[in-house]
């Protein structure tokens, strides 16, 4: 989201912020491209804003079925490309795994009685089934929650449901597994040399994302606009005869 699409969010009236929120659960859930997406999100925002200042009602002029509303706006807008959709995983990865080495380091330090690491300098030592253990329950945790708000619009608490359930199951499985897998083995992490490889692999797959996304959606710019000229040709080729005529 663009920093002037926030700036425009937040001169939206309460009644309207919760309409367009409304919006963006559907839009979000129909995995559109980025760049389309924001461009789509602001034309509605400022549609909102235009009705604010004529002093009429947002709900009016979308009608009350939000739904119907979006789905008439997303139905020709490109979805998000195979290169899109797997950048996203591996930025949520890297968000997951990233910060859980340096949560536990802390840990570590405040808790040395309640965990199996230790600490030495910025040198952190902990068993690999433990590391194992928490990076995949964070990233089931995160991943599960955003594949729940990216894929569902409706019936979210039964979703939810189910996805919590998944989840404990999973921690069961994965601190069983870790630890038979890997026994007691142990790994060091330097943890300033791990959170500068971290950001530089985020801000790397946030930038490649972006410009993928870019891509499609110039692509898709530019096929508007050829269709457009082609429309303006024609239109001329046939007003020709009856300007002949006149």
């Amino acid at each position: 989201m663009t920093k002037d699409l926030k700036a425009s969010l937040k001169l939206l009236t309460k009644e309207n912020k919760k309409i367009i929120s409304h919006m963006e659960r559907y839009m979000g859930a129909r995995h559109l491209n980025e760049v389309c997406y924001d461009e789509l999100l602001s034309d509605i925002v400022g549609m909102a804003l235009e009705c604010q200042e004529r002093g009429e009602k947002f709900s009016d002029a979308v009608g009350m079925d939000y739904e119907l509303f979006c789905h008439e706006l997303v139905i020709n807008t490109p979805k998000q490309s195979m290169p899109e959709q797997i950048l996203s995983g591996v930025i949520w990865v890297l968000y997951c795994t990233g910060l859980v080495v340096p949560l536990l380091y802390v840990y570590s330090i405040l808790f040395v009685n309640f965990t199996p690491a230790t600490c030495n300098g910025f040198l952190f030592i902990a068993p690999i089934a433990y590391l194992i253990k928490y990076s995949v329950v964070a990233l089931i945790l995160v991943m599960g929650r955003y594949f729940i708000k990216r894929s569902t619009y409706k019936a979210q608490s039964v979703v939810l449901a189910v996805y919590l359930f998944i989840f404990m199951i999973s921690i069961i499985v994965v601190d069983n597994l870790a630890y038979t897998w890997f026994g007691k083995n142990t790994f060091e992490i330097h943890i300033v040399v791990w959170m500068l490889i971290f950001l530089v692999l985020s801000v790397f797959s946030q930038v490649a994302k972006r410009l993928t996304a870019l891509g499609i959606a110039y692509t898709k710019r530019k096929k508007e606009s050829k269709a457009a000229n082609m429309y303006t040709q024609m239109s001329g080729k046939n007003e020709d005869p009856h300007n002949d005529a006149s």
